[in-house]
């Protein structure tokens, strides 16, 4: 269970809502055409570049904008972050094939297609997935990382517990047994705001059920590919996250890389605490 103030961390960033604040960041929104999928990002701020990669299920508002984060990244850096394919205002397609690794293509077209020979890059969850990835395959592209919410297993063992559990959440309301919003609620036991829940349940559902059956590819970084790392790594992560002891196994096998966990955070929680902004900003103006 999480704790009493952790619940009430993550409401008071939420209330208000994403809905509200994206019309904000609308105004400044900008498509790309990634190998003919067609992908909504945004830009905002000036400095070094940073990009932001969200996790599975959310967009750019729920993971960067309603937390505070972009807007305040943005007070020192050029923050661009993307609606990954099959969220948000990005296509969704219903190919499992289009998904895997075609989410670090995505990453790599965008910062040609900016002229951003290196950036920062902050991932969430299935975020981080991509992003260590892209650490794996285009260690050229990256000054930095920050892996939230996530650990890493070797290929072998399978997905963890809680990526089985979602899994057949997904299932259940691709069926219309439960909505994303009751699943979230539930497991992290909170009430989210209604901005929030229409949000959550606007997702494509076919699309996230594609999403889940075609990211094998990303899933594949060896254990030697972590060794031979040479990028500074910050891994973030909820003291009760059920990926926290992949991710402190993770730390163990990365080279450059260290961990910080928020005291009584969950999977959910750690994405909008406001140590996990502190954490990242801490890191990025170390490097």
């Amino acid at each position: 269970m999480r704790s009493t103030s952790a619940s009430a961390v993550l409401l008071a960033l939420w209330v208000g809502s994403p809905v509200a604040t994206s019309a904000q960041v609308n105004s400044q929104e900008s498509f790309l055409d990634s190998d003919g999928v067609r992908i909504r990002y945004l830009v905002r701020g000036a400095g070094p570049p940073v990009v932001l990669v969200h996790g599975f299920i959310v967009n750019t508002e729920l993971n960067w904008v309603g937390p505070g984060i972009v807007d305040s990244l943005a007070s020192r850096y050029t923050v661009v972050a993307l609606d990954l394919r099959g969220h948000g205002a990005s296509d969704k397609p219903h190919d499992p094939s289009a998904y895997g690794t075609a989410f670090v293509d995505d990453v790599v077209r965008l910062l040609d297609h900016l002229e951003i020979q290196r950036a920062h890059v902050v991932g969430y969850s299935m975020g981080s997935a991509i992003t260590l990835k892209l650490l794996s395959t285009h260690p050229e592209r990256v000054i930095s990382a920050v892996l939230g919410g996530f650990g890493w297993r070797a290929p072998e063992l399978g997905p963890p517990e809680g990526v089985v559990q979602l899994r057949a959440q997904v299932e259940r309301a691709a069926r219309g047994d439960i909505t994303l919003a009751d699943i979230l609620a539930a497991s992290e036991s909170i009430d989210f705001p209604p901005p929030v829940r229409a949000a959550l349940n606007s997702n494509d559902m076919i699309a996230l059920r594609a999403v889940q059956a075609g990211d094998g590819p990303l899933h594949t970084v060896t254990e030697a590919a972590l060794r031979r790392n040479a990028i500074p790594v910050q891994t973030i992560v909820g003291e009760l996250d059920w990926a926290r002891p992949d991710a402190e196994h993770m730390v163990g096998v990365l080279s450059h890389s260290q961990i910080e966990i928020i005291p009584g955070a969950t999977h959910v929680s750690a994405m909008t605490h406001p140590l996990f902004l502190e954490a990242t900003v801490r890191f990025l103006a170390a490097h």
